[in-house]
């Protein structure tokens, strides 16, 4: 036999007593689990995502730190780098300079001797040529030499220029100086002074206050 519904009035019984729990209960406790689950979850996951983003602001933090300090560090020994590189460069200057000096003073005695006469002649032959077109030029040289320039002035003056020039010796002149005269002005030339002042600038150079202290020395006397 079918009936139209079916009902178990124990079991209401037993429910509206609180013996046996109804299933709503047990969905809407099954629900609130499953909402507690899903919310543990959630947060586990978004507490994983802020530790992540946590951990990348500190290893950012972290790396432009290190980047900081590296550039300090190179941007430190660039300095020293550039110091040393200077120094070794004011060495190796100041050492030739001494080299320089040193190979001046020992030599030009003998320049002097051997290049005096050859260098004044082609200053003289120079000036020469810059007065072609003047009255009466004087030429002045050291007394044992007078001879010897005034035999070779129509080589050096040319024909028509030698007849107007005079040459004669000065006991006040070294081998090496010859004094050109013409009507509106002179030309001096002195080999031993060029030697001079050589000298006296590479000197200059080796003692002056321009060089480092380290490597400073007293100018000669």
């Amino acid at each position: 036999m079918r009936f139209f519904f079916e009902r178990d009035f124990d079991r209401e019984l037993e429910i509206e007593s609180g013996e046996t729990p109804s299933e709503a209960a047990g969905v809407i406790a099954q629900d609130i689990e499953e909402r507690i689950a899903e919310a543990r979850a959630a947060g586990f996951a978004e507490g994983e995502a802020s530790g992540r983003a946590a951990a990348e602001i500190d290893l950012r933090g972290a790396c432009e730190t290190r980047q900081a300090e590296a550039l300090t560090a190179l941007s430190s020994r660039l300095k020293e780098f550039v110091a040393e590189a200077d120094m070794h460069r004011a060495k190796l200057e100041i050492e030739l300079v001494d080299f320089a000096l040193a190979v001046c003073e020992r030599l030009a005695p003998e320049a002097v001797v051997h290049f005096s006469e050859p260098r004044l002649r082609d200053e003289l032959q120079a000036g020469l040529k810059l007065v072609q077109g003047e009255g009466r030029v004087r030429v002045r040289v050291a007394l044992d030499l007078r001879d010897r320039i005034e035999a070779d002035i129509a080589k050096m003056a040319g024909s028509e220029l030698a007849a107007r020039v005079e040459v004669s010796g000065d006991a006040g002149l070294a081998a090496g100086d010859v004094r050109l005269e013409w009507d509106n002005g002179f030309m001096e030339y002195s080999f031993a002074a060029t030697c001079d002042r050589l000298i006296s600038a590479l000197d200059t150079l080796a003692g002056g206050e321009s060089r480092p202290a380290p490597f400073r020395r007293a100018a000669h006397a």
